[in-house]
């Protein structure tokens, strides 16, 4: 629970408590296909003709997921079937992620989560109009809640060298 922690980071800060948060850091949700995908020859395409194919998605609760599925249906693109995976996090998971794609065809992701295998060419970032959908990291707290010490000197930080944080990401290439 929001409530009980000082600090949290997260992408998507529930609307439904009183928080203050603040962005700091892009997140990139792109599409992305295994190279031997059909949609890999296209030079351009729409959101909606991605419907077409299986969609591979998050597990439920996954902020990435209520993303692309809010924006998915504000832009009427549906998709007729989808398969669940787990989180990207780790890199046992990302083979996961990778084999799972192969077979399904198609994912929204965060770029970082696919950095490395769109480096090795195991994946392909598909040139869709609409993408990518932008969507930020958050430092977020309680409204009201008195910070520890430490918890308002990191709170503190990452608001004043928000620029220098995104000059880091952007060197390492994780929102190209």
């Amino acid at each position: 629970s929001v409530s009980r922690d000082d600090l949290l980071i997260m992408s998507q800060p529930p609307g439904d408590q009183a928080l203050d948060s603040f962005p700091f850091l892009p997140i990139p949700i792109i599409a992305v296909a295994p190279p031997q995908h059909p949609l890999c020859a296209q030079e351009q395409m729409r959101l909606a003709d991605l419907g077409a194919y299986p969609l591979l998605v998050r597990e439920p609760g996954s902020g990435t997921r209520k993303a692309c599925e809010e924006y998915c249906h504000q832009k009427r693109a549906h998709f007729a079937q989808t398969l669940e995976v787990g989180s990207t996090e780790s890199q046992v998971e990302g083979s996961v992620l990778v084999a799972a794609l192969a077979f399904v065809g198609l994912a929204l992701l965060p770029r970082h989560a696919v950095r490395l295998e769109l480096a090795q060419g195991l994946l392909r970032q598909l040139p869709v109009a609409e993408l990518p959908l932008q969507r930020s990291w958050c430092v977020v707290h309680p409204r009201g809640k008195h910070l520890s010490p430490v918890a308002q000197a990191f709170r503190d930080f990452i608001r004043q060298e928000r620029a220098q944080i995104a000059a880091l990401e952007r060197r390492f290439g994780m929102s190209d």
